[in-house]
């Protein structure tokens, strides 16, 4: 979690994500099955927020 934050706001959410992403670009296929699995999860997870939110 981000600076002692409860939990993320959709702001903090979309940075982390964003921040995630580009550790994936670094670590290239170092980064494991699990690690993208979690990731693409919580984006999932945003993508219907938003979606939910702004429909």
């Amino acid at each position: 979690m981000s600076a002692n934050l409860p939990e993320h706001t959709p702001v903090t959410e979309i940075n982390s994500l964003t921040r995630t992403a580009a550790y994936f670009i670094q670590r290239g296929t170092e980064a494991t099955e699990a690690e993208r699995e979690a990731y693409e999860t919580r984006k999932k997870a945003m993508l219907t927020t938003l979606s939910r939110d702004t429909g």
